[in-house]
């Protein structure tokens, strides 16, 4: 590369920038996050930076946007349409108690609550559909999710991940008769087996999805309009996405922050030697620790 390249972490105090010239310099900053628009605090950095627009050929961003949403529960108002019989999905998760031989202990609040639960009469099973959903119901379902004022309608029914077609059918009245409200199916989120994960992560990317798209849009915007490359956007996998593309899985970046610093611990690790470390991250708002186990 013949310009920077840059990473750039945005915190729920500090906002961290390193960048790599192309000779091999590294240089860093850290500015004030901001919270009321955190996208500010991403544009400071890069002034604190001094290189000119033009010279910055790489932004890599992790966010913690997503995880202080979270930890916050400042998300969107979600309702949740599930199959009948397995509304309850949210609040029995893999076991209903928190901590198998200690009574004491609770899950946290679920990030809807169940009078925001719409039941839908339907049921798909692994051998195919053997209750199907018939228009009238999706009409009532759609209309009885209206009720509930959402921001997001989320949906997840049994065994979608095999068959779909009741989801893109209620997904498809949904977004007729409430224009404007996004509605996210599992079966696009995670097409995968497992009805808590699968319903969870869907209902998590419901509740982030405003906020982080929202966020993303303005980051992206802001620097291409100053010139600088459109950012490439840190998973918590320790992938890479555009914005567009993380603006659409937002529940993807949930630990987006802290993965980009167990990457890095990681990579310190190996070149000096160690197999296995513990790194711990200490922010404004959470506190993270991983293994690293080479």
């Amino acid at each position: 590369m013949s310009g920077y390249s840059v990473g750039i972490d945005v915190g729920g105090t500090f906002t961290d920038l390193i960048a790599i010239a192309a000779d091999g310099r590294v240089e860093g900053r850290k500015v004030l996050s901001t919270p009321a628009d955190q996208s500010q605090g991403v544009r400071d950095a890069l002034h604190a930076l001094g290189a000119p627009s033009g010279e910055v050929e790489h932004i890599a961003h992790g966010t913690t946007v997503a995880t202080n949403t979270l930890l916050e529960r400042t998300g969107a108002r979600v309702v949740l349409c599930a199959s009948e019989g397995a509304t309850d999905l949210l609040e029995l998760r893999r076991q209903e108690r928190a901590a198998l031989y200690d009574l004491t202990k609770h899950h946290p609040d679920s990030l809807v609550p169940h009078d925001r639960i719409v039941a839908v009469p339907e049921r798909v099973e692994p051998q195919g559909i053997v209750r199907p959903l018939d228009a009238t119901s999706v009409r009532r379902v759609a209309q009885q999710a209206v009720e509930r004022t959402p921001e997001v309608v989320a949906v997840a029914l049994l065994h979608s991940f095999h068959d779909g077609r009741h989801e893109r059918a209620l997904g498809a009245a949904l977004r007729s008769l409430i224009a404007g409200v996004d509605v996210v199916l599992s079966s696009e989120v995670l097409p995968e087996i497992r009805e808590y994960e699968r319903t969870a992560t869907t209902v998590a990317e419901a509740y982030l999805r405003p906020s982080v798209g929202t966020y993303l849009r303005r980051v992206a915007d802001d620097l291409m309009q100053a010139g600088y490359p459109a950012p490439a956007v840190m998973t918590s996998a320790g992938g890479m996405r555009t914005a567009a593309d993380a603006a659409h899985t937002a529940a993807s970046l949930a630990l987006s922050g802290p993965a980009g610093g167990i990457l890095g611990a990681a990579h310190v690790a190996r070149e000096a030697g160690i197999t296995d470390a513990l790194t711990i991250a200490i922010g404004g708002t959470s506190a993270d620790a991983r293994l690293v186990l080479n």
